[in-house]
């Protein structure tokens, strides 16, 4: 019978310094370090140290067998070695422990564990030419522990417990770490998603409580639900992002660790211990995935809400933009009427100027002169409608260019040109035909 402590510490891997301290006390008192890729290992763990990094952890193995010593004489001396390299609980991570059994009853490593180590039932499974078993699937107090029980020890089952089992023991404890941190996260992210559907029932429960309200009031009410209602949406959208991630992590995590632990050699079929170590971070990414699907239809209501409220908004505008266009309408009706009776004004004072003008200009003519006996009355009817209608014409036009309505200035100067034309023709015929009547 033969009884071998082994211990992995794992420590950050800028704290590797820490660990080379370990190391230089244990090459001290003579112990071996093995190169454990090669395949000419020894068929003893008397004194063993090795170290590797992985997954920025960085690793140290210590396999201590002291002939006729128990284990608790086996932890002592261990201990005393820590000591030595100035190493305590602040040092590193975490440890795994393994007591190693050589043609040791299952039973009486079994019995050991439980009554020194721990209380808690064993995960075993079976291996070549023996039994594993770890005590639980966490960590307690940054500390786990492993019984192994072997009928010999050969270099398959030294590569085994000097690399396979602390690769995966150091990748299981990245994973209980970062499993932690995506269950606070989860947790965060849970409260902030029944936060948000909070507010979203109230708001759907205002909704049917509005009653006749004024419409400005409603508006802006229904302006801050969308306000708030956005801003629980991108923290539903952020949420959703992480969550995402989160899984995504996990998943890969999950299959590195259990890839660490394959074709070890000296397990026939891991799954069903996997399965159990494995199973907190399973259920955990079971949670994230539970997370993920109910954030996302939260998102997807608040996308809904959203889309509601605008509608309600856009209905309320619509409605007042149909009242707006009826009131518009009206006052349009209102000023095409008095545009109509604007312009039978204009008419009419156009028809009066008309007449007032002809009337005057005629009795005018008929004085110049005494010349009206000469001249027949068509003509002096035809020139004097003209020389009204120019006038009136002329006065309108400069009325509307004086306005601002320069677009009538051609007109402005066409009848200015015929009103003095005329004009003209009327001052020279009146002194001709003056002229003739003196000789």
């Amino acid at each position: 019978m033969k009884l071998t402590l082994l211990r992995y510490y794992f420590f950050l891997n800028e704290d590797s310094d820490k660990a080379e301290k370990m190391i230089n006390v244990l090459k001290s008192h003579n112990f071996d370090l093995p190169d454990t890729k090669s395949k000419n290992l020894p068929n003893d763990l008397s004194h063993m140290v090795c170290s590797f990094v992985e997954s920025n952890i960085y690793v140290l193995v210590v396999a201590l067998s002291v002939p006729s010593a128990t284990w608790d004489e086996n932890l002592l001396i261990l201990s005393d070695y820590e000591n030595q390299a100035n190493l305590d609980n602040s040092s590193f991570l975490s440890t795994t422990t393994v007591l190693l059994g050589e043609t040791v009853a299952w039973e009486q490593l079994l019995d050991y564990a439980t009554g020194n180590l721990l209380k808690i039932t064993p995960i075993e499974t079976e291996i070549v030419s023996g039994k594993i078993a770890r005590f639980g699937s966490k960590w307690f107090n940054n500390q786990a522990f492993y019984i192994i029980s072997l009928a010999a020890i050969n270099p398959d089952n030294i590569r085994f417990m000097l690399h396979f089992l602390p690769r995966f023991e150091a990748n299981l404890y990245r994973l209980a770490q970062i499993t932690q941190l995506y269950k606070d996260r989860n947790s965060t992210i849970i409260a902030e998603l029944d936060n948000a559907s909070s507010e979203l029932s109230q708001i759907l429960h205002s909704q049917l409580r509005n009653g006749e309200r004024d419409k400005t009031e409603l508006i802006d009410e229904l302006e801050i639900q969308i306000k708030n209602l956005s801003t629980n949406y991108a923290i539903l959208a952020t949420d959703y992002n992480i969550l995402a991630k989160d899984n995504q992590s996990l998943e890969i995590l999950l299959t590195k660790v259990e890839q660490s632990l394959s074709n070890n050699g000296i397990i026939p079929d891991e799954k069903p211990f996997l399965g159990s170590v494995l199973l907190t971070a399973k259920s955990r990414l079971k949670d994230i995935e539970s997370s993920l699907e109910r954030v996302k239809i939260a998102r997807e209501n608040h996308q809904a809400a959203i889309e509601v409220v605008r509608s309600k908004i856009d209905i309320i505008l619509s409605r007042e933009n149909i009242s707006t266009q009826g009131s518009i309408k009206s006052l349009l009706e209102i000023n095409t009427a008095m545009q109509k009776q604007s312009l039978i004004f204009q008419v009419a004072a156009g028809i009066i100027e008309f007449i007032v003008l002809a009337y005057y200009s005629h009795s005018l003519w008929k004085n110049i002169a005494h010349i009206s006996d000469y001249i027949p009355a068509w003509i002096q009817f035809v020139f004097t409608m003209l020389f009204s209608a120019s006038i009136v014409k002329c006065t309108h036009l400069m009325a509307e260019y004086m306005q601002g309505d320069h677009h009538v200035r051609k007109q402005l100067y066409v009848y200015v040109i015929i009103f003095i034309v005329i004009l003209l023709v009327i001052l020279f015929g009146s002194t001709y035909i003056g002229n003739m009547i003196g000789h």
